[in-house]
Protein backbone atom coordinates (compact mmCIF):
# COMPACT_ATOMS: atom_id res chain seq x y z
CA UNK A 1 0.00 0.00 0.00
CA UNK A 2 1.51 3.57 -0.95
CA UNK A 3 0.93 6.00 1.79
CA UNK A 4 1.37 9.59 2.47
CA UNK A 5 -0.89 11.20 4.78
CA UNK A 6 -0.59 14.04 7.55
CA UNK A 7 -1.31 12.74 11.29
CA UNK A 8 -3.83 15.35 12.85
CA UNK A 9 -2.98 16.54 16.53
CA UNK A 10 -5.87 16.15 18.43
CA UNK A 11 -7.44 18.91 19.50
CA UNK A 12 -10.85 20.58 19.58
CA UNK A 13 -10.49 22.31 16.53
CA UNK A 14 -9.41 19.46 14.85
CA UNK A 15 -11.62 17.10 16.17
CA UNK A 16 -14.40 19.80 15.46
CA UNK A 17 -13.09 19.98 11.78
CA UNK A 18 -13.96 16.78 11.51
CA UNK A 19 -17.46 16.50 12.99
CA UNK A 20 -18.08 19.02 10.63
CA UNK A 21 -16.93 17.59 7.30
CA UNK A 22 -14.68 20.20 6.81
CA UNK A 23 -11.78 17.51 6.64
CA UNK A 24 -11.91 14.14 7.05
CA UNK A 25 -8.02 12.79 7.87
CA UNK A 26 -8.07 8.92 8.71
CA UNK A 27 -5.43 9.49 11.63
CA UNK A 28 -4.96 11.47 14.52
CA UNK A 29 -1.81 11.97 17.14
CA UNK A 30 -2.53 12.29 21.05
CA UNK A 31 0.51 12.16 23.68
CA UNK A 32 -1.09 10.81 27.22
CA UNK A 33 0.96 13.38 28.87
CA UNK A 34 -1.15 15.62 26.93
CA UNK A 35 -4.19 13.77 26.98
CA UNK A 36 -7.05 15.92 29.07
CA UNK A 37 -10.45 14.74 30.07
CA UNK A 38 -11.97 16.15 26.88
CA UNK A 39 -9.26 14.63 24.54
CA UNK A 40 -9.77 11.43 25.74
CA UNK A 41 -13.11 11.30 25.14
CA UNK A 42 -12.69 12.81 21.65
CA UNK A 43 -9.96 9.63 21.03
CA UNK A 44 -12.53 7.54 21.82
CA UNK A 45 -15.19 8.67 19.72
CA UNK A 46 -12.14 8.81 16.80
CA UNK A 47 -11.59 5.27 17.57
CA UNK A 48 -15.35 4.48 17.82
CA UNK A 49 -15.52 5.63 14.31
CA UNK A 50 -12.96 3.53 13.03
CA UNK A 51 -10.09 6.31 12.40
CA UNK A 52 -6.68 5.47 13.69
CA UNK A 53 -5.04 7.23 16.89
CA UNK A 54 -0.93 7.42 16.84
CA UNK A 55 -0.02 7.51 20.22
CA UNK A 56 2.84 9.87 20.53
CA UNK A 57 5.45 8.46 23.56
CA UNK A 58 4.90 12.49 25.20
CA UNK A 59 9.08 13.74 24.78
CA UNK A 60 8.70 16.55 23.12
CA UNK A 61 7.61 17.81 26.49
CA UNK A 62 10.66 16.50 28.02
CA UNK A 63 12.93 18.64 25.29
CA UNK A 64 11.30 21.57 25.91
CA UNK A 65 11.70 21.38 29.76
CA UNK A 66 15.49 20.28 29.23
CA UNK A 67 15.92 23.29 27.02
CA UNK A 68 15.02 25.86 29.42
CA UNK A 69 17.05 24.37 31.99
CA UNK A 70 20.75 25.42 30.16
CA UNK A 71 19.26 27.74 27.40
CA UNK A 72 20.63 30.75 29.00
CA UNK A 73 24.35 28.90 29.54
CA UNK A 74 23.86 27.60 25.59
CA UNK A 75 22.78 30.95 24.12
CA UNK A 76 26.30 32.55 26.04
CA UNK A 77 27.92 30.14 24.64
CA UNK A 78 26.40 30.51 20.54
CA UNK A 79 27.48 33.94 21.02
CA UNK A 80 31.00 33.35 21.69
CA UNK A 81 31.01 30.91 18.47
CA UNK A 82 29.36 33.78 16.13
CA UNK A 83 31.91 36.50 17.65
CA UNK A 84 34.89 34.08 17.06
CA UNK A 85 33.61 33.32 13.56
CA UNK A 86 32.86 36.66 12.75
CA UNK A 87 36.31 38.24 13.69
CA UNK A 88 38.25 35.41 13.34
CA UNK A 89 37.10 32.53 10.88
CA UNK A 90 34.69 34.50 8.26
CA UNK A 91 32.95 31.45 7.80
CA UNK A 92 30.63 28.82 9.93
CA UNK A 93 33.40 26.68 12.17
CA UNK A 94 34.93 23.81 10.59
CA UNK A 95 36.01 20.25 12.26
CA UNK A 96 39.41 21.56 14.24
CA UNK A 97 38.92 25.13 14.06
CA UNK A 98 36.91 25.46 17.70
CA UNK A 99 38.99 26.90 20.31
CA UNK A 100 39.77 24.42 22.75
CA UNK A 101 38.35 25.89 26.29
CA UNK A 102 35.56 26.45 24.01
CA UNK A 103 35.48 23.32 23.34
CA UNK A 104 35.35 21.61 26.43
CA UNK A 105 32.44 24.22 27.88
CA UNK A 106 30.37 22.82 25.42
CA UNK A 107 31.44 19.17 26.00
CA UNK A 108 30.79 19.31 29.28
CA UNK A 109 27.15 21.57 28.67
CA UNK A 110 26.62 18.35 26.32
CA UNK A 111 27.08 16.03 28.90
CA UNK A 112 25.12 17.65 31.84
CA UNK A 113 21.76 18.11 28.69
CA UNK A 114 22.59 14.10 28.20
CA UNK A 115 22.27 13.16 31.58
CA UNK A 116 19.13 15.55 31.87
CA UNK A 117 17.89 13.51 28.76
CA UNK A 118 18.48 10.22 29.86
CA UNK A 119 17.05 11.01 33.57
CA UNK A 120 13.63 12.26 31.69
CA UNK A 121 12.74 9.64 29.52
CA UNK A 122 10.24 7.18 31.05
CA UNK A 123 11.34 3.78 31.25
CA UNK A 124 9.78 2.10 28.17
CA UNK A 125 7.18 -0.43 29.82
CA UNK A 126 5.35 2.26 31.62
CA UNK A 127 5.13 4.39 28.51
CA UNK A 128 3.59 1.93 26.22
CA UNK A 129 0.96 1.04 29.51
CA UNK A 130 0.01 4.88 29.20
CA UNK A 131 0.10 5.11 25.55
CA UNK A 132 -2.25 2.00 25.45
CA UNK A 133 -4.51 3.30 27.81
CA UNK A 134 -5.25 5.67 25.11
CA UNK A 135 -6.85 2.09 22.72
CA UNK A 136 -4.22 3.35 19.63
CA UNK A 137 -3.40 2.00 16.36
CA UNK A 138 -0.52 2.57 16.38
CA UNK A 139 2.84 4.09 18.66
CA UNK A 140 5.52 6.01 18.77
CA UNK A 141 7.97 3.94 20.59
CA UNK A 142 11.46 4.34 22.45
CA UNK A 143 13.25 7.27 22.42
CA UNK A 144 16.51 8.81 23.27
CA UNK A 145 16.09 12.65 23.08
CA UNK A 146 19.80 13.34 24.04
CA UNK A 147 20.12 14.47 20.09
CA UNK A 148 17.09 16.55 19.98
CA UNK A 149 18.24 18.54 23.67
CA UNK A 150 21.25 19.15 22.10
CA UNK A 151 19.84 20.63 18.83
CA UNK A 152 17.58 22.45 20.47
CA UNK A 153 20.43 23.95 22.79
CA UNK A 154 22.59 24.32 19.61
CA UNK A 155 24.87 22.08 20.76
CA UNK A 156 26.36 20.87 17.45
CA UNK A 157 29.10 18.21 17.18
CA UNK A 158 31.58 20.79 15.63
CA UNK A 159 31.65 22.24 18.94
CA UNK A 160 31.96 19.58 20.99
CA UNK A 161 34.29 17.38 19.52
CA UNK A 162 32.01 14.57 20.30
CA UNK A 163 32.85 11.34 18.18
CA UNK A 164 30.82 10.13 16.06
CA UNK A 165 30.11 6.75 17.58
CA UNK A 166 28.58 8.51 20.53
CA UNK A 167 26.09 9.38 18.37
CA UNK A 168 25.83 5.70 16.47
CA UNK A 169 25.52 4.31 19.52
CA UNK A 170 22.66 6.31 21.08
CA UNK A 171 20.63 4.66 17.90
CA UNK A 172 22.20 1.00 18.25
CA UNK A 173 20.38 1.30 21.95
CA UNK A 174 17.11 2.70 20.62
CA UNK A 175 17.09 0.14 17.91
CA UNK A 176 17.96 -2.87 20.30
CA UNK A 177 15.25 -1.56 22.95
CA UNK A 178 12.74 -1.68 20.20
CA UNK A 179 13.65 -5.46 19.48
CA UNK A 180 12.99 -6.04 22.96
CA UNK A 181 9.34 -4.49 23.56
CA UNK A 182 8.02 -4.84 20.41
CA UNK A 183 6.99 -8.86 21.65
CA UNK A 184 5.52 -7.61 24.32
CA UNK A 185 2.90 -5.17 22.30
CA UNK A 186 -0.55 -6.39 21.46
CA UNK A 187 -0.60 -8.05 18.10
CA UNK A 188 -2.37 -4.91 16.22
CA UNK A 189 0.64 -2.33 17.03
CA UNK A 190 3.34 -4.20 16.35
CA UNK A 191 3.91 -3.72 12.88
CA UNK A 192 2.77 0.03 13.70
CA UNK A 193 5.50 0.41 16.58
CA UNK A 194 7.31 3.28 15.25
CA UNK A 195 10.88 3.49 17.44
CA UNK A 196 12.27 6.97 17.23
CA UNK A 197 15.89 7.13 15.42
CA UNK A 198 18.03 10.27 15.90
CA UNK A 199 20.73 12.16 14.09
CA UNK A 200 22.46 15.86 13.82
CA UNK A 201 23.35 15.54 10.35
CA UNK A 202 23.70 12.99 6.84
CA UNK A 203 26.28 10.96 8.56
CA UNK A 204 24.79 10.40 11.84
CA UNK A 205 21.43 9.72 10.12
CA UNK A 206 23.25 7.16 7.95
CA UNK A 207 24.49 5.62 11.09
CA UNK A 208 20.95 5.48 12.20
CA UNK A 209 19.84 4.11 9.40
CA UNK A 210 22.54 1.21 9.45
CA UNK A 211 21.28 0.33 13.10
CA UNK A 212 17.58 0.29 12.36
CA UNK A 213 17.97 -1.93 9.35
CA UNK A 214 20.50 -4.40 11.38
CA UNK A 215 17.40 -4.57 13.52
CA UNK A 216 15.06 -4.72 10.83
CA UNK A 217 13.09 -2.49 11.74
CA UNK A 218 10.34 -2.11 9.18
CA UNK A 219 8.93 1.08 10.92
CA UNK A 220 10.75 4.01 11.96
CA UNK A 221 9.81 7.79 12.98
CA UNK A 222 12.51 10.37 13.32
CA UNK A 223 11.93 13.86 15.05
CA UNK A 224 12.48 17.09 12.82
CA UNK A 225 10.83 19.17 15.21
CA UNK A 226 13.84 20.67 16.35
CA UNK A 227 15.59 20.92 13.00
CA UNK A 228 12.85 23.21 11.49
CA UNK A 229 13.02 25.23 15.00
CA UNK A 230 16.78 25.77 13.81
CA UNK A 231 17.33 29.72 13.09
CA UNK A 232 20.84 29.49 11.98
CA UNK A 233 22.38 29.73 8.67
CA UNK A 234 25.38 27.73 7.63
CA UNK A 235 27.77 27.84 4.93
CA UNK A 236 28.76 23.89 4.70
CA UNK A 237 27.81 20.62 5.85
CA UNK A 238 29.44 16.81 5.58
CA UNK A 239 28.20 13.64 3.17
CA UNK A 240 30.36 10.76 4.08
CA UNK A 241 33.03 12.91 5.91
CA UNK A 242 33.57 15.33 2.93
CA UNK A 243 32.29 18.90 2.98
CA UNK A 244 30.43 20.90 0.78
CA UNK A 245 30.50 24.32 0.86
CA UNK A 246 26.95 25.96 -0.15
CA UNK A 247 28.83 29.34 -0.99
CA UNK A 248 26.88 31.33 1.18
CA UNK A 249 25.09 31.45 4.44
CA UNK A 250 21.97 29.14 4.38
CA UNK A 251 19.03 28.58 6.73
CA UNK A 252 20.12 25.26 8.47
CA UNK A 253 16.81 24.20 8.66
CA UNK A 254 16.13 23.21 5.50
CA UNK A 255 19.79 22.06 4.97
CA UNK A 256 19.78 19.78 7.81
CA UNK A 257 16.00 18.15 7.16
CA UNK A 258 16.60 16.99 3.72
CA UNK A 259 20.52 15.78 4.86
CA UNK A 260 19.02 13.92 7.29
CA UNK A 261 16.15 12.38 5.44
CA UNK A 262 18.56 11.44 2.67
CA UNK A 263 21.37 9.97 5.03
CA UNK A 264 18.83 7.39 7.21
CA UNK A 265 17.82 6.56 3.49
CA UNK A 266 21.24 5.53 2.38
CA UNK A 267 22.41 3.96 5.48
CA UNK A 268 19.42 1.82 5.69
CA UNK A 269 19.38 0.56 2.34
CA UNK A 270 23.23 -0.13 2.73
CA UNK A 271 22.38 -2.90 5.13
CA UNK A 272 18.73 -4.08 3.88
CA UNK A 273 18.86 -3.59 0.03
CA UNK A 274 15.68 -1.29 0.52
CA UNK A 275 14.33 1.01 2.56
CA UNK A 276 11.89 0.90 5.81
CA UNK A 277 8.52 0.32 5.42
CA UNK A 278 6.52 2.56 7.41
CA UNK A 279 8.50 6.29 8.07
CA UNK A 280 6.38 8.97 10.42
CA UNK A 281 8.20 12.66 10.58
CA UNK A 282 8.20 13.79 13.78
CA UNK A 283 7.33 17.75 13.80
CA UNK A 284 7.12 18.35 10.05
CA UNK A 285 4.90 20.12 8.66
CA UNK A 286 6.40 23.16 6.70
CA UNK A 287 4.51 22.80 3.00
CA UNK A 288 7.52 23.23 0.96
CA UNK A 289 9.51 20.47 3.20
CA UNK A 290 6.86 17.83 2.52
CA UNK A 291 7.37 17.23 -1.05
CA UNK A 292 11.55 17.59 -0.81
CA UNK A 293 11.13 14.96 2.27
CA UNK A 294 8.76 12.67 0.36
CA UNK A 295 11.37 13.11 -2.88
CA UNK A 296 14.56 11.94 -0.39
CA UNK A 297 12.53 9.15 1.14
CA UNK A 298 11.42 7.33 -2.16
CA UNK A 299 10.81 3.52 -1.11
CA UNK A 300 9.29 3.80 1.63
CA UNK A 301 5.52 3.14 1.02
CA UNK A 302 4.16 4.25 4.09
CA UNK A 303 5.15 8.25 4.99
CA UNK A 304 3.47 10.10 7.81
CA UNK A 305 3.96 13.43 8.81
CA UNK A 306 2.58 15.33 11.92
CA UNK A 307 3.26 18.42 13.28
CA UNK A 308 1.90 21.27 15.59
CA UNK A 309 3.04 24.14 13.47
CA UNK A 310 -0.48 24.33 11.29
CA UNK A 311 -2.11 25.21 14.67
CA UNK A 312 0.93 27.29 16.29
CA UNK A 313 1.29 29.32 12.61
CA UNK A 314 -2.28 30.56 12.75
CA UNK A 315 -3.14 31.20 16.18
CA UNK A 316 0.51 32.20 17.67
CA UNK A 317 2.50 33.57 14.70
CA UNK A 318 -0.31 35.02 12.36
CA UNK A 319 0.73 32.57 9.50
CA UNK A 320 -1.27 31.28 6.93
CA UNK A 321 -0.48 28.28 4.35
CA UNK A 322 -1.04 28.84 0.46
CA UNK A 323 -0.44 25.95 -2.09
CA UNK A 324 -1.12 28.40 -4.97
CA UNK A 325 1.36 29.69 -6.88
CA UNK A 326 3.54 27.49 -4.62
CA UNK A 327 3.59 25.87 -0.96
CA UNK A 328 4.76 28.64 1.16
CA UNK A 329 3.83 29.91 4.49
CA UNK A 330 2.82 33.82 4.19
CA UNK A 331 2.32 36.84 6.98
CA UNK A 332 -1.37 37.80 7.46
CA UNK A 333 -0.30 41.27 7.68
CA UNK A 334 1.47 41.20 4.46
CA UNK A 335 -1.55 39.83 3.04
CA UNK A 336 -3.78 42.50 4.36
CA UNK A 337 -1.33 45.29 3.33
CA UNK A 338 -1.73 43.38 -0.35
CA UNK A 339 -5.56 43.39 -0.62
CA UNK A 340 -5.30 47.49 0.90
CA UNK A 341 -3.10 48.46 -1.39
CA UNK A 342 -4.41 46.98 -4.56
CA UNK A 343 -8.65 46.83 -4.77
CA UNK A 344 -8.23 44.42 -7.67
CA UNK A 345 -7.10 41.60 -5.34
CA UNK A 346 -9.30 39.64 -2.88
CA UNK A 347 -8.56 36.73 -0.55
CA UNK A 348 -10.39 33.99 -2.83
CA UNK A 349 -9.51 30.56 -0.68
CA UNK A 350 -11.40 27.55 -1.90
CA UNK A 351 -11.08 25.73 1.25
CA UNK A 352 -14.26 25.48 3.55
CA UNK A 353 -13.45 27.28 6.24
CA UNK A 354 -12.03 30.67 4.69
CA UNK A 355 -15.49 30.41 2.12
CA UNK A 356 -17.66 29.52 5.08
CA UNK A 357 -16.45 32.42 7.16
CA UNK A 358 -16.69 34.70 4.51
CA UNK A 359 -20.19 33.95 4.10
CA UNK A 360 -20.90 34.82 7.73
CA UNK A 361 -18.28 37.71 7.79
CA UNK A 362 -17.45 38.83 5.24
CA UNK A 363 -14.52 41.27 3.63
CA UNK A 364 -15.32 45.27 3.57
CA UNK A 365 -12.63 45.43 0.56
CA UNK A 366 -13.67 49.45 0.14
CA UNK A 367 -12.77 50.23 3.97
CA UNK A 368 -9.73 48.35 3.40
CA UNK A 369 -8.73 50.55 0.31
CA UNK A 370 -9.61 53.44 1.59
CA UNK A 371 -7.22 53.04 4.73
CA UNK A 372 -4.75 52.79 2.24
CA UNK A 373 -5.22 56.04 0.37
CA UNK A 374 -5.54 57.54 3.74
CA UNK A 375 -2.42 56.84 4.91
CA UNK A 376 -0.12 55.32 2.45
CA UNK A 377 1.10 52.68 5.29
CA UNK A 378 3.78 50.93 3.89
CA UNK A 379 3.00 47.81 6.73
CA UNK A 380 -0.05 46.77 8.92
CA UNK A 381 0.62 47.39 12.27
CA UNK A 382 -0.85 44.85 15.58
CA UNK A 383 -3.04 47.52 16.60
CA UNK A 384 -4.98 47.85 12.70
CA UNK A 385 -6.47 44.48 13.09
CA UNK A 386 -6.51 44.44 16.80
CA UNK A 387 -10.74 45.35 17.96
CA UNK A 388 -10.76 49.32 17.31
CA UNK A 389 -8.54 49.35 14.50
CA UNK A 390 -8.91 50.54 11.10
CA UNK A 391 -8.79 47.13 9.34
CA UNK A 392 -10.49 45.20 12.33
CA UNK A 393 -13.69 45.07 10.25
CA UNK A 394 -12.39 45.44 6.71
CA UNK A 395 -10.69 42.17 6.70
CA UNK A 396 -12.26 39.67 10.00
CA UNK A 397 -10.45 36.75 9.41
CA UNK A 398 -7.39 38.26 9.64
CA UNK A 399 -8.24 40.45 12.33
CA UNK A 400 -7.45 39.50 16.26
CA UNK A 401 -10.25 39.64 17.83
CA UNK A 402 -10.58 39.77 22.01
CA UNK A 403 -8.84 36.88 23.05
CA UNK A 404 -12.15 34.65 24.98
CA UNK A 405 -14.28 36.18 22.62
CA UNK A 406 -16.90 34.22 19.98
CA UNK A 407 -14.93 35.97 16.88
CA UNK A 408 -11.61 34.73 18.28
CA UNK A 409 -12.55 31.53 18.25
CA UNK A 410 -14.30 31.01 15.08
CA UNK A 411 -11.21 33.23 13.78
CA UNK A 412 -8.68 30.68 15.11
CA UNK A 413 -10.89 27.67 14.21
CA UNK A 414 -10.97 28.75 10.67
CA UNK A 415 -7.19 29.08 10.14
CA UNK A 416 -6.18 26.83 11.74
CA UNK A 417 -8.80 24.31 9.91
CA UNK A 418 -7.43 26.37 6.50
CA UNK A 419 -3.38 25.71 7.41
CA UNK A 420 -4.55 22.02 7.97
CA UNK A 421 -6.54 22.18 4.69
CA UNK A 422 -3.39 23.53 2.29
CA UNK A 423 -1.25 20.63 4.06
CA UNK A 424 -3.64 18.11 3.06
CA UNK A 425 -3.95 19.40 -0.99
CA UNK A 426 -0.24 19.28 -1.07
CA UNK A 427 -0.09 15.62 0.23
CA UNK A 428 -2.83 14.71 -2.02
CA UNK A 429 -1.12 16.06 -5.25
CA UNK A 430 2.25 13.99 -3.97
CA UNK A 431 0.27 10.80 -3.69
CA UNK A 432 -1.04 11.19 -7.16
CA UNK A 433 1.93 12.22 -8.41
CA UNK A 434 4.30 9.11 -7.02
CA UNK A 435 1.44 6.61 -8.07
CA UNK A 436 1.94 8.32 -11.66
CA UNK A 437 5.89 7.51 -11.29
CA UNK A 438 5.68 11.84 -11.53
CA UNK A 439 7.14 12.37 -8.01
CA UNK A 440 10.42 14.26 -8.91
CA UNK A 441 9.24 16.16 -11.87
CA UNK A 442 5.86 17.44 -9.77
CA UNK A 443 8.78 17.88 -6.92
CA UNK A 444 10.74 20.11 -9.59
CA UNK A 445 7.64 21.85 -10.84
CA UNK A 446 7.25 23.15 -7.47
CA UNK A 447 10.51 24.48 -6.52
CA UNK A 448 10.85 26.36 -9.38
CA UNK A 449 7.41 28.13 -8.20
CA UNK A 450 8.47 28.38 -5.12
CA UNK A 451 11.66 29.94 -5.97
CA UNK A 452 11.16 33.41 -6.94
CA UNK A 453 8.48 34.05 -4.23
CA UNK A 454 11.49 33.88 -1.52
CA UNK A 455 14.84 35.36 -0.47
CA UNK A 456 17.96 34.89 -2.33
CA UNK A 457 19.40 32.57 0.92
CA UNK A 458 16.03 30.63 1.68
CA UNK A 459 15.79 29.97 -2.38
CA UNK A 460 19.25 28.75 -3.03
CA UNK A 461 18.34 26.47 -0.15
CA UNK A 462 15.26 25.18 -1.33
CA UNK A 463 17.29 24.49 -4.89
CA UNK A 464 19.92 22.73 -3.29
CA UNK A 465 17.52 20.38 -0.96
CA UNK A 466 16.07 19.18 -4.05
CA UNK A 467 19.38 18.20 -5.37
CA UNK A 468 19.93 16.52 -2.21
CA UNK A 469 16.68 14.69 -2.03
CA UNK A 470 16.94 13.38 -5.47
CA UNK A 471 20.91 11.98 -4.82
CA UNK A 472 22.85 14.54 -6.80
CA UNK A 473 25.47 15.55 -4.53
CA UNK A 474 26.55 19.70 -4.50
CA UNK A 475 29.10 20.85 -7.34
CA UNK A 476 30.92 23.06 -4.89
CA UNK A 477 32.66 21.24 -2.93
CA UNK A 478 36.28 22.03 -1.70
Amino acid sequence: MSVIDFVHNLSRDTHEALEQNLLTPDSYLLAPNNATADLRQRAALLRDAGLDLLSDNGNFVEIGRIRKLFATEAAALLDEVREFERQTLGHSIRRGEMPDSLEQRYRDLANRAAKAAREAVAEPAAMVADQLALNPTALIGVEDITMACWLSLDIERVYTGIRRSRYRNMNRRIARAAIQQIPTLPGFVRHRYFPVASAVSHDTACDAGREFAAASLRAVSMGFGAYMADSNFTDHMYINQRRFDFGANLPARYMRTVFVARGFREGYREVLGRSPLRFHFLGLGAPIMLPLVALASRGTSELTFDATSPIKDATRDGVLYVEEPAPLKIRIRKVVHRLAATPSRIWDCPCPFCTRFAAEHPFDYPLGHAWFQDTAATKVLARDLAPGGALHTAYPLFSEPAAGSPLRRLVNFSRIGHNHWVVEQILSKLRTARSQGLLQRHVAELIDAYVPLTSPPFAKAIQLSFHIARGVLPDNEP
